[in-house]
């Protein structure tokens, strides 16, 4: 995985370190490597740098002069949970470097540093930064998704009843509760059965077999004259069409 090179893509990493020859050379480092680098010295700046911007990735000194580095990593990560900080310290400190990784950081550098190993951790904490803002949208647009659905099958003039692999009623809209004289509550996770007569129960039952080991409908998207049964025991005529789709396995 390499990082965007181009100016729109450009990665943005926040650099804290008091050590101002270091702080320098990473700071050239990550512009060779393409990145857009913000440089501070103290945690206070890093967390109000964190709260003014976005960055893909932070490299963060343990010893800073105002606070201690495990001390500014839970307070980034309150302000954007997804940020990758990589720990940077000059002590090989396994117990320190183990509690740091428990506290959440990405990764743990020592100092000198190994050239090729810090790019290679840079590149992977901005890819997995990048990979959370992809799953950010996703999760938005199937939300607004969801919502678009849920309000088109509630505003529909038809009946729409959705109802699981099993038969089992898991919503329906308002026109389903004026066409059949329950509440949803009455129904959601009922059987189907409870909409139609007797006579239908068992080619319903022996369908719904048929679909969950087959995965064929048949009269799938077309009309089908039926009849189904009211609350209070009335028989009606219906046309009825029936539709099907996978979530979740």
């Amino acid at each position: 995985m390499s990082v965007p090179n181009s100016a729109a893509q450009k990665a943005s990493v926040l650099v804290v370190d008091d050590d101002a020859d270091i702080a320098l050379s990473l700071h050239d480092l990550l512009v060779f490597m393409g990145c857009d680098v913000i440089v501070v010295h103290t945690g206070a700046e890093a967390i109000a740098n964190v709260q003014r911007h976005n960055f893909d990735a932070a490299l963060l000194d343990l010893m800073l002069p105002d606070m201690d580095g495990l001390s500014v990593l839970p307070v980034l990560h309150q302000i954007d949970s997804t940020l990758p900080v990589i720990i940077l310290t000059a002590f090989a400190d396994i117990p320190k470097k183990h509690g740091s990784l428990t506290e959440g950081a990405f990764g743990f550098l020592t100092k000198p540093f190994d050239t090729e190993e810090l790019k290679a951790l840079v590149r992977r904490a901005i890819g997995v930064k990048h990979l959370s803002g992809e799953a950010a949208e996703a999760k938005q647009a199937l939300t607004a998704s969801e919502e678009r659905f849920r309000e088109v099958v509630e505003t529909a003039p038809d009946a729409i009843v959705l109802a699981d692999a099993n038969g089992h009623i898991l919503s329906w809209n308002a026109a389903a509760m004026t066409l059949f004289g329950f509440a949803e509550e009455e129904v959601q996770g009922k059987p189907l059965t409870i909409l139609m007569p007797a006579r239908y129960h068992q080619d319903h039952l022996d369908a719904l077999k048929r679909v969950r080991n087959t995965g064929e409908m048949r009269h799938k998207g077309t009309l089908i004259g039926v009849h189904g049964l009211r609350k209070n025991g009335e028989e009606f005529q219906i046309e009825m069409s029936l539709s099907s789709w996978t979530s979740r396995g």
